[in-house]
């Protein structure tokens, strides 16, 4: 397969488990006192956002997006365990962020 991601299967360990904010993170989008989203941009199966989930955080937290919407629904497959969030197109995802999440220089935290 083109990508190495998914020839290696690395798709079955979440990337996101090892990043060193994962803790700050998950805290900062099960805040309620908070208004934090996390975008996934380039999702794949959705390996990422799933773990996130299986960590508690709220499925309105979170959106995934892939340039191919075919990876995504056949993580929806493979990871059927599990529920998932929505995905959309990513130009739709482009089209609706200002509109969204508004000023994101002016608002968002750097993780």
């Amino acid at each position: 397969h083109v990508y190495k991601c998914i020839r290696d299967f690395h798709f079955l360990r979440p990337r996101a488990a090892r990043h060193p904010a994962i803790k700050v993170v998950v805290a900062a989008l099960k805040d309620p006192s908070r208004e934090s989203r996390l975008i996934d941009v380039g999702c794949c199966f959705g390996t990422d956002v799933r773990y996130l989930l299986s960590m508690g955080v709220s499925p309105e937290r979170l959106t995934a997006t892939d340039l191919h919407d075919g990876y995504w629904l056949l993580g929806r497959q493979l990871f059927s365990v599990l529920p998932g969030p929505g995905s959309q197109s990513l130009e739709s995802l482009v089209d609706d962020v200002q509109a969204v999440f508004g000023d994101l220089a002016a608002t968002s935290d750097a993780f």
